[in-house]
């Protein structure tokens, strides 16, 4: 698939980083790839559409071809369903993310995926602690392993602004972001698509509230990830008489269920933090009866700290849990903590408070 002429236009007199920025630009665009099909799947040349709609791996294909054709050093990496060993049978079945090296004319390689959220010239947070195999010219195998991210670039935080009626009905506003890794789980590591992102978040999260409703997404694009918020309904008291039990909202990643499992030897796919943070207007003269404790666990491979005061003058209670794993690597040591700051974060997301009207 050739260049087309007003991306190459554009591309003149610009430096080679500048001109590869575009480029990436260019394939970060929702129009671009192909939703919906096989992860493997390439067509014929004949086939592929001159502006995509392409498939991930096509998009590779096309900017390896691109950026070789603007002086750019390429080379073609996977990642891989499985570890691959010199005398282990290969299959294309394996290949899972075809991940691009590129050496601009002046300065040190770097590895480009189209989509990613991350500056042209800087390592996607995305590729932390993966490794990668391709076949040189001789048909050795190369395999680099690269180097595992913190906690802080695989971020997933849950913003909810509420406002609660004496009926228990809440409206307001809930802000997903999904950062690193987390967008790979998400969205395949790129900006989802408006018509599909809130069927992709509830796909991903298991929200604790029955009723609840998402609508109207608006998604913004950030460093290294992306938002999207929601204007939100729920029946979050159940009103008896003059008390309203509130549950607190909030959503439980579908993922952390492989840690309920988690042994020593395993492996995370990153090391993580989740955030809740919650804000609900309450009705007025109304007053919490008792709140859950709260609990500050550290160590050094994981942090737990959560957070509530309710204000009945101003009507109003805030609440926060943040959740830190540290590694990906899990040992003996690793295993108690994991348990235990994981039974506290489900445990909070099903924390209800007892509300009374004070006369």
């Amino acid at each position: 698939v050739k260049m087309p002429e007003e991306l190459r236009a554009s591309l003149k007199g610009k430096t080679d980083m500048k001109a590869g920025a575009l480029v990436s630009d260019y394939f970060a665009s929702s129009e671009r790839l192909l939703r919906g099909s096989p992860r493997d799947w390439v067509r014929p040349a004949e086939s592929i559409p001159l502006k995509g709609a392409w498939t991930s791996w096509e998009q590779a294909l096309i900017a390896y071809n691109w950026f070789s054709s603007m002086g750019f050093g390429v080379n073609l990496y996977w990642s891989t369903l499985l570890p691959v060993t010199e005398d282990f049978p290969g299959a294309i079945s394996l290949l899972d993310r075809p991940v691009l090296e590129i050496t601009p004319s002046k300065g040190k390689p770097f590895y480009f995926y189209p989509g990613q959220f991350d500056e042209f010239g800087r390592q996607p947070t995305g590729l932390g602690g993966m490794t990668l195999y391709r076949m040189d010219a001789l048909k050795n195998m190369e395999i680099k392993k690269i180097p595992q991210s913190s906690a802080a670039e695989h971020r997933l935080i849950q913003k909810w602004n509420l406002a609660m009626d004496e009926k228990g009905m809440a409206l307001g506003k809930l802000e997903v972001f999904v950062f690193g890794g987390w967008t790979d789980i998400f969205s395949s590591g790129r900006i989802p698509s408006p018509h599909t992102v809130t069927a992709d978040i509830r796909s991903q999260i298991e929200f604790r509230i029955p009723g609840l409703v998402l609508k109207s997404p608006v998604i913004r694009t950030l460093p290294s990830g992306y938002s999207v918020q929601f204007d939100v309904s729920a029946p979050l008291g159940i009103p008896s008489g003059t008390d309203v039990l509130l549950r607190m909202p909030g959503g439980v990643p579908l993922q952390l269920e492989n840690l309920i499992r988690a042994q020593a030897g395993d492996t995370l796919s990153f090391p993580f933090i989740l955030e809740t943070k919650v804000i609900i207007s309450t009705p007025n003269g109304y007053k919490a009866l008792a709140l859950p404790p709260t609990n500050k666990i550290t160590d050094p491979h994981v942090f737990l700290e959560e957070q509530i005061v309710h204000w009945p003058k101003k009507g109003q209670l805030e609440s926060s849990i943040r959740w830190v794993v540290r590694v990906s690597q899990v040992d003996e040591s690793t295993v108690k903590g994991l348990s235990q700051t994981l039974d506290h974060f489900l445990k909070w997301t099903n924390a209800a408070i007892p509300l009374r009207l004070q006369k």
